[in-house]
């Protein structure tokens, strides 16, 4: 499927790294205060070009990632990135799939979709992709594949001028992190924390805000 994306995939890499986002990304995701088991599994919905999934793989080394994203020309040219760092095929796999049915995955390799089951992965992430999600739909799912006592990782378009900005520039509106941490609540998931940029995480930080929240666990 192509999105409004889909015209500068191409580029989209480049772009990342050459404003200083990828960067400022990566440092965030080295220092979130997650814990991981030695071998975790996680997934990335709406991956792009990999920007978070290549992050967490330099952080748990040992992780298995399933990047996903709606549009097939963003997940090839990640996985010529991945290509590129000489990743192992079998650290990381990429499929197309929609953030409002992550469970549902065509790997880039196969013509038949995958169906996830319940309590598959440690961690689920998203970067600036659920504010195109239906959150009464996306939500209860991302927590029906999370393992009991999973992250579930949002990093969003946060309401500043540069956010607002980028949100005009893509057509679609910001979700304030109270109304974001509101919807997780009720879609179970607890430990829910807002996490800010650093002024040193530039120039992510003007525009980016992040969200960290756990899959309940079974009483």
């Amino acid at each position: 499927m192509e999105t409004r994306y889909t015209k500068v995939s191409g580029l989209w890499s480049a772009g990342m790294k050459i404003s200083g986002l990828e960067s400022g990304l990566k440092k965030y995701i080295m220092r979130l205060p997650i814990t991981l088991p030695p071998y975790p599994e996680i997934l990335e919905v709406g991956c792009g070009t990999g920007t978070a999934s290549f992050a967490l793989l330099e952080r748990f080394p040992n992780a298995h990632i399933t990047a996903t994203d709606i549009d097939p020309n963003m997940l090839l040219a990640a996985a010529k990135i991945a290509f590129k760092k000489q990743i192992p095929p079998e650290r990381i796999e990429f499929g197309e799939a929609d953030v409002n049915n992550p469970e549902e995955i065509i790997h880039l390799d196969k013509d038949e979709p995958t169906h996830i089951k319940p309590d598959s992965f440690h961690c689920v992430i998203a970067s600036a992709v659920m504010e195109h999600a239906d959150l009464e739909i996306s939500l209860p799912v991302i927590a029906r594949i999370l393992k009991p006592g999973g992250y579930f990782i949002n990093i969003g378009v946060s309401n500043t001028i540069a956010g607002k900005a980028y949100a005009g520039l893509f057509d679609f509106s910001i979700i304030p992190p109270e109304e974001f941490s509101r919807m997780l609540r009720i879609n179970n998931y607890d430990n829910i924390s807002v996490v800010p940029f650093l002024w040193n995480e530039f120039p992510a930080n003007l525009l980016r805000v992040g969200i960290i929240a756990k899959k309940r666990k079974i009483a």
